[in-house]
Parts: C-alpha cells; sequence; structure tokens
C-alpha cells in the first residue's frame, strides 16, 4: 500500500458505481466483500447485465445408450436457483439511488410450454416496468434475450449434399451382425482402422466418456448442435417459482420438470419411441441417434413454445435510446411513441403483420434496424420518416418484399436464400448512393442455376457503390463465375475491401475451375481493390452427414480440418491479366487454409499475379508443425513483392 493508503475507496459511490457497471453484475456484486467501503456500492451502478451460463455436458455411462440419454442426469442437491431468481434479486439490490443506463438479460431459455411453465409473465413485466422507472435522463438502453436460439437452421450444402435427407436404407440389424461377424472371422472387408476402433468400443463400454469434449472447429456459427447438454436447473425437479403478487392461482407453486430450458431442436432430435439399449457391438456400432423431424409443431405439440408479449409500457418510454428482444411477440399499441430510439434489433420475433412498421413509425430517430428469424410478415415498409443508416436482414424466410429510403443508407446486410428481384426496392429507384459496407449471405444449399445467379447479381447491382463487400455462400464465389448474359456482373468502382467465403473441397477439376473463374470475374469488376480475403468454411466430414459422429475417434473427427499437403501434386498455370491484382491489390489474408489443391492452385492464382502485393495474412487450420512448415515456404516462393510481410497463424 502507497504512503496515501487506498485512494481507490477514498472516491465517491458515483464514481466507484461507474467503474463496476463495466463488469458483468455477478461481478460487480462480488465486490461488496473486498470491504465495508464497497458493501453497498452496488446501488451505484448504473448497468445490470446478466448473461445465464452454459450447462455443464451431461455425462453418460453409456455413450452408446440412447435410453440414459433420455432419463437425464440425477437430482443435484447442489444446483444453483433458477437464473431469473438472480435477475430480480440483482434488480432488488440496486434499488433506485442511481439511474439506470443499460439493463441486459440472456437467458437460455425462460418460454412456456403445454408441459413446462417456463419464468411467469408478470416476472418479466416487472423487469422492464423498474427499467422504465429508473430510466437515466441521458437514455435507457435495454437488451432482453428470453431463449438462447441457433439463428438458422438451413445449415451450408454442396451440389449432390441433402443434410435433411435420410440416408439409405441399411439392412435388417441380423444381416447386418452376419456380414460383420464373417467380417471378423475372415479378416476381411473391413479396415485395420474400424476393427480397432470396434475393439476399443466394445473393451471400453460402460465407462465415462470425455469424447463428447472434443469438437473439430468451425467457422460457421450454424451448425446444429447435436449433444445434450446438463441444465443447471433441470435435475432441481419440484423445485417452486415465485408466484406473481396479483395472481389467483398464488398459492399453488410452479414446477420446474427436468427437462425444462433444453432447447427445441434438441428435444426434437430424441424419437418418442427410442429402441431400447443393448450391449451388442454391432449395436453400438449401427445405432444412430435419432432425427429431428422435419415438421416439429405437428410431431411434438406440446414443446411448443408460447411467446411472450412486449409490455405495453415499453412503447411509451421516452428514454428508450436502445431495444433488443428476442423470442418476443411484438403487440405494440395503436400509438407508439419513442422519440429517443436510435437502435432497434428483433430476434425471433413473431409479427403478425405491420407491427413491425407501426414501432418504426413512432421512432422518428431510427438509424440502426436488425431483424433476425422473424415470423409473421411477409413484406416490410419502412417509412419515408425513418431515415435508416444500417439494415440487416438476417434469415427472415418470410419475409419477400422491403421498401425503404435509402439515401441516408450505409451498411446493408442481408442472410437468407437468394431472394426474387423484387425483394428490395428503393425509393426513387436506382440503388443505394452511400453504401459504405454490405454484407450478402446466402444460407442453404449453393447458388447453381442461373436463375439463381441472376437473381443474386440483380441484388449486388443495387450496391455498386459499397466500398466494402462480405459475400458468403456454401461454395466460394457464389457461382459468379456462370455466364448469365441477360444480367452482367455489376461494376464495383469504389469496392477498396472483399471479402469471400465459402467452401472449396478438393474433387472436381470442374468445380476448382468454376470457383477459380468466379473469383477472377468479380476481381475483373473491382478496378481499385486494395484488400482481398478468402475464408475457407472447413469440409463437411462423411460421417456428419449420416449422424455417425459420435462413433468416429478423435483423429477421424480432427481429419476434415487439418492440414493437406501433397507436394507431388500438379498445380495449374498462374499467369493472368487483372487489373486490380496487378496495380491496386495490396493485401491478401486466407482463413482456415487447409492446403488442399484446389486452395493452393487459387492461392498460387492470387499470389504470382500480385506484384504490388506490400502483406500476407494466412492462418492454418489444425495440422501438424511439419505440414504448416512446407505450406508456409510454399506461400512465400509464390509472393512476387519479396519485400512484402509475411504472417503466418
Amino acid at each position: 500500500m502507497m504512503d496515501g493508503g487506498d485512494r481507490l475507496s477514498k472516491l465517491e459511490d458515483s464514481v466507484l458505481g461507474h467503474v463496476l457497471s463495466f463488469l458483468p453484475a455477478r461481478e460487480a456484486a462480488r465486490a461488496a466483500l473486498l470491504s465495508s467501503r464497497w458493501r453497498g456500492l452496488f446501488a451505484a451502478v448504473h448497468t445490470v447485465a446478466l448473461e445465464e451460463p452454459e450447462a455443464p455436458l451431461e455425462e453418460c455411462d453409456d455413450r452408446y445408450d440412447v435410453d440414459s440419454w433420455n432419463r437425464g442426469p440425477p437430482p443435484d442437491p447442489n444446483a444453483p436457483p433458477p437464473f431469473h431468481f438472480a435477475v430480480s434479486n440483482a434488480l432488488l439490490a440496486r434499488g433506485g439511488a442511481a439511474p439506470l443506463r443499460a439493463l441486459r438479460v440472456g437467458m437460455e431459455d425462460a418460454l412456456e410450454t403445454a408441459s413446462e411453465p417456463g419464468v411467469h409473465p408478470s416476472t418479466v413485466d416487472q423487469w422492464v416496468a423498474y427499467a422504465v422507472r429508473q430510466a437515466a435522463p441521458e437514455g435507457l438502453r435495454l437488451d432482453l434475450r428470453l431463449r438462447r436460439d441457433p439463428l438458422c437452421h438451413r445449415p451450408y450444402s454442396l451440389r449432390g449434399q441433402n443434410p435433411d435427407a435420410d440416408q439409405e436404407e441399411s439392412p435388417p440389424p441380423d444381416t447386418i451382425s452376419r456380414r460383420r461377424k464373417a467380417s471378423s472371422d475372415t479378416g476381411m472387408g473391413e479396415e485395420p482402422h474400424a476393427r480397432q476402433r470396434r475393439r476399443s468400443i466394445s473393451s471400453n463400454e460402460g465407462r465415462s466418456s470425455d469424447f463428447d469434449d472434443r469438437r473439430s472447429p468451425s467457422t460457421s456459427s450454424d451448425v446444429p448442435r447435436t449433444r445434450r447438454r446438463r441444465r443447471s436447473i433441470s435435475s432441481n425437479e419440484g423445485r417452486s417459482l415465485p408466484s406473481p403478487p396479483s395472481s389467483s392461482s398464488s398459492d399453488k407453486p410452479h414446477t420446474i420438470s427436468r427437462n425444462q430450458g433444453r432447447s427445441f431442436d434438441s428435444d426434437c432430435r430424441r424419437s418418442p419411441n427410442p429402441p431400447s439399449s443393448s450391449s451388442s457391438d454391432d449395436t453400438l456400432l449401427r445405432r444412430s441417434p435419432p432425427r429431428r423431424q422435419h415438421d416439429e409443431k405437428d410431431a411434438y405439440p406440446n414443446r411448443r413454445h408460447r411467446l411472450r408479449t412486449v409490455p405495453t409500457a415499453l412503447f411509451s418510454c421516452a428514454s428508450l435510446r436502445s431495444l433488443s428482444l428476442g423470442h418476443f411477440l411484438l403487440a405494440p399499441p395503436a400509438e407508439v411513441s419513442l422519440p429517443s430510439l436510435e437502435t432497434l434489433l428483433l430476434s425471433h420475433v413473431s409479427d403478425p403483420g405491420g407491427r413491425v412498421e407501426r414501432v418504426i413509425a413512432g421512432s422518428p430517430r431510427l438509424a440502426d434496424l436488425t431483424l433476425e428469424a422473424c415470423r409473421g410478415a411477409a413484406g416490410l415498409r419502412v417509412p419515408r420518416s425513418a431515415r435508416l443508416r444500417r439494415l440487416a436482414l438476417r434469415c427472415c424466410h418470410g419475409l419477400a418484399t422491403v421498401a425503404l429510403d435509402a439515401s441516408e443508407l450505409v451498411a446493408f446486410e442481408y442472410r437468407g436464400a437468394v431472394p426474387t428481384s423484387a425483394f428490395l426496392t428503393i425509393d426513387g429507384g436506382g440503388g443505394v448512393p452511400n453504401l459504405a459496407y454490405c454484407k450478402v449471405d446466402i444460407c442453404g444449399a449453393e447458388v447453381s442455376s442461373e436463375e439463381e445467379v441472376a437473381r443474386l447479381r440483380e441484388l449486388l447491382l443495387l450496391f455498386e457503390s459499397a466500398k466494402r463487400l462480405h459475400l458468403e455462400s456454401a461454395r466460394l464465389g457464389s457461382g459468379m463465375g456462370k455466364d448469365v448474359p441477360p444480367v452482367p456482373f455489376p461494376t464495383l468502382p469504389d469496392l477498396r475491401h472483399l471479402e469471400l467465403r465459402g467452401r472449396l473441397p478438393d474433387g472436381d477439376d470442374d468445380d476448382t475451375a468454376a470457383v477459380a473463374g468466379a473469383v477472377s470475374r468479380i476481381l475483373r469488376h473491382t478496378p481499385n481493390l486494395q484488400a482481398l480475403s478468402l475464408v475457407f468454411h472447413p469440409e463437411e466430414h462423411a460421417r456428419w452427414a449420416a449422424d455417425s459422429w459420435y462413433t468416429c475417434t478423435q483423429e477421424e473427427l480432427l481429419d476434415a480440418h487439418r492440414l493437406k499437403y501433397n507436394g507431388q501434386s500438379v498445380l495449374a498455370p498462374a499467369s493472368a491479366m487483372i487489373t486490380c491484382l496487378s496495380s491496386s491489390v495490396r493485401e491478401i489474408n486466407l482463413v482456415h487454409y487447409q492446403g488442399g489443391r484446389a486452395q493452393r492452385a487459387l492461392a498460387k492464382f492470387l499470389l504470382c499475379n500480385a506484384p504490388a502485393i506490400d502483406r500476407v495474412w494466412c492462418e492454418f487450420a489444425e495440422g501438424p508443425l511439419w505440414t504448416q512448415t512446407q505450406l508456409m515456404r510454399e506461400i512465400k516462393g509464390w509472393v512476387m513483392n519479396k519485400s512484402a510481410s509475411t504472417q503466418f497463424l
């Protein structure tokens, strides 16, 4: 301790409360343990942020026993109370000494189903009422997410791959057993590593598996989670929830069932009639988890979540500056008055029709609008009074038309299927004049038909003034190499930064040439490009498509993401004349570079035709150091400017 003593504790409560506001609410509350001086400082914080942590993985005695998965974990006597108790207690402990600037709550699953009560609506209403009542004069930022859900269930897939299609019908179990028995007796018909894996599974049956904790890395945020997680409150069967103060049934406690909080998709993956367990090695190898139903609502009507209605008082808060809602039913009053609202984010919000437009019309200062997986609205008409500067539409698959005034729009983001020609309408015609950033992400199947390519080019024609372009799809290049005479690829004279994301698998030379042609065509229409980034999606493992990844060894799972290098492979010549590569491109970035033949050919093509390059940055996929060294030497040899900076990760 310095001569001045504890100078931090001598600061005023408002200053210390401002410092604690940058911490999560749990960490800020722990500051009370420092000394008696800090005991009541939580009341001075102006930001309350609580995020429900992910529960640990469920531990099963037999990872291949479907019955043990359905039984669930045993009760935990030391499990913490439900998460919404912590939110209510934090607001009560804070009191009303200091104005509230921000309230952020993220929950795993607080929605109600026919069999699970969820968090009572009055509890959420009390949170909102407290935030509105204690709002700071300089503005309130409210973020309420009642459920943690993936944004979209449409994974990227290439031609000939249908992740939702059922696999080829398997022969009867007795036939499989006879075949495997014959293979094991003769030693033929089975690969050595497969026989070794069968022996390891048979010998280790019944042990606690640590396999589920080893996941191969993936750059895609939309890979469905096929592992069930133990929930911190799932084992508290019979724990009572706080009853609402004005409820007629307050003397009847709500109970939390064992399955509360589990994601809807993980429940649907389990068959309602699971097969009986068996200790046979053949059965263990053959069994795979049930597939998720295509029509979830019809298959499991009792698990359909009931959305909470947004409290009406929220739509008349004069100091509300930022509003983010997740898994709510939007039901604003006839008159919406949000004079200070600048940012609006709606995620998994149900809009029966026109209600989002009503909220936008009542927010004259709205500049940032984001819609994520919103259902109900088939069209969106942004009023002329709203001058948006940023618009993001992510996976709103039911949205068919959008009309807005884009005179002040500087950032646009779209994620979904290839839109129709009438999807986006700009007031006054033409494109977006002052666009600085544009992101177009085509989820699901790759862009393959000429009609889809033409519609995608028509969308890009609206963003010719973009300075940064992010283009992502299942295959790198989004099929832009196809010749579609009616709709040429737009010329982007102001583009300075280009990022292309997608998969570039090894295999057919025609596919490799198509990707190279798509990248070349895009570059020919960006004469002033300065930075080019290629982000390679990892190749899908064959076992993942068959839902039998849990029978793989760690080496097999990591093989889909490891580096590949074959020094004997012959790469195509890399000579070409592209204006931006030869004169303006100064930086090339390669992300998740795996070293396959197709990726190496594309990297060689770019680096050998970029004499003005100053910086090369490459992030390798997971792999041995020897392979990384070989690829590093190869990339450095392709760089024409030997004085350029090269960085490898």
